[in-house]
């Protein structure tokens, strides 16, 4: 079989996926030999077979569509948010694995200089690599939180929202025009608005109550304020915000 350099660049999300996350057995001619996970050279890409992350994660908690990523000449990497597997290769030798949180993919680093086992890298730093590769993603999350307005229940894609948050900053959902955000208004409208249209709330409300809490739903959220602030008057803005995320 020919494996053309680069392979990882033209194959699908879910081949890729499948490539990280699956044993590989060796071919035919290898069979004799001991291959390790961590040594195991990334021509062996589509001898993986077995389960796949992409296909088997809830559709609740990906991208309805493609999944966002970043493609170059050394790295590809997909974002997804509960998911945490980057391979690092060195000239196209695999030299270890890294949990960076929302990412699944893999880059090769070219020269590096590696531990006498060559299982580890040294001067390589993750965190530098996680907010560069952040800051390239950044627009295309955005724009896939902007397409999720076509969903039929945002309330439904909460948990997953949070955990966009948390893998890739409270930058990313703020700049969104997804209606994703619960306020109450006068006379107990509970309606999701997006966070451009919360600022302009509050810069022309004259009362807003914030009310924190696993109580803290739409539905229950009048009742709460109004013990605790008897003297909010009638037109205040009420925003709900569950310790649940």
């Amino acid at each position: 079989m020919l494996i053309l350099p680069k392979w990882w660049q033209n194959i699908t999300q879910e081949e890729l996926t499948r490539y990280l996350t699956t044993p590989v057995p060796p071919p035919a001619e290898e069979k004799t030999k001991s291959i390790s996970r961590r040594s195991l050279d990334v021509e062996f890409a589509f001898y993986r077979r077995d389960r796949t992350i992409l296909s088997n994660i809830d559709e609740l908690n990906k991208w309805p569509d493609k999944q966002p990523e970043v493609i170059s000449d050394t790295e590809r990497i997909i974002a997804m948010p509960n998911a945490a597997h980057v391979l690092i290769c060195s000239k196209g030798f695999a030299v270890r694995e890294v949990a960076v949180k929302g990412m699944v993919g893999l880059v090769d680093i070219g020269d590096v200089e590696l531990n006498t086992s060559r299982s580890s890298t040294i001067k390589w730093d993750v965190e530098e690599f996680r907010n560069r590769v952040i800051e390239m993603l950044s627009p295309q999350i955005i724009s896939a939180l902007d397409a999720l307005m076509k969903e039929p229940n945002i309330p439904s894609r909460f948990e997953f929202l949070a955990d966009v948050c948390e893998a890739y900053g409270y930058e990313i959902i703020t700049n969104t025009e997804l209606k994703w955000i619960s306020i109450i208004k006068p006379p107990g409208d509970a309606i999701l608005i997006s966070p451009d249209e919360l600022r302009k709330n509050i810069s022309e409300a004259k009362e807003i109550l914030l009310i924190y809490g696993g109580k803290s739903d739409p539905w229950n959220s009048y009742s709460i304020c109004r013990k605790r602030f008897s003297e909010a008057s009638d037109d205040a803005i009420i925003i709900p915000i569950s310790s649940d995320g």
